[in-house]
């Protein structure tokens, strides 16, 4: 027996519309440029799939925020290797000012980029949820499945990261 969709096709388009945008620079900032567009029409496929599974215990977004960091972590190991550096391709990854008020130019930007993709991906998706999407320490601990203070510090260690690597370069 084939279970009701929640969502038509007209639903799925308008939501589409919505958060495509979201759904792109999440897993711009995530997996790179040049994969991001890849993984979000997966993320896309995986929500039309279990839409249905959707049960209302969270936010849509926070529901959306996990299908997707977990989407990017998956590709993540099997592209990469899960511990293993990420290769910066060329077009580099463009961080939202709200970071740092101090970024004030894209040179410096794509140094923070270049921070991101070096460091584990455990304090990426910390710093890139909370830094660049904007969501609470709650939002993130619902979407990574981890506690708060596991997130307060992934998010700690992540922008320490990213100091200690602009203060190599003497950009701090």
């Amino acid at each position: 027996m084939e279970r009701k969709r929640i969502m038509d096709k007209d639903d799925f388009q308008t939501f589409v519309e919505d958060y495509t945008g979201k759904i792109y620079s999440t897993c711009c900032r995530l997996v790179g440029r040049c994969d991001a567009e890849d993984v979000s029409q997966d993320v896309l496929i995986k929500i039309y799939r279990n839409i249905d599974r959707f049960k209302g215990k969270s936010g849509l977004s926070t529901w959306i925020y996990r299908i997707t960091v977990n989407t990017c972590r998956e590709y993540w190991r099997k592209s990469r290797g899960y511990n293993k550096r990420a290769e910066l391709k060329e077009e580099s990854l463009i961080i939202d000012s709200r970071i740092d008020d101090r970024i004030i130019n894209e040179e410096l930007k794509k140094y923070i980029t270049e921070a991101l993709m070096a460091m584990d991906i455990e304090k990426r998706e910390a710093v890139v949820l909370r830094d660049i999407e904007g969501l609470s320490y709650d939002e993130i601990s619902r979407v990574l499945n981890i506690p708060v203070g596991t997130v307060k510090s992934r998010i700690a260690r992540g922008r320490e990261y990213i100091k200690k690597f602009l203060e190599e370069l003497e950009l701090l």
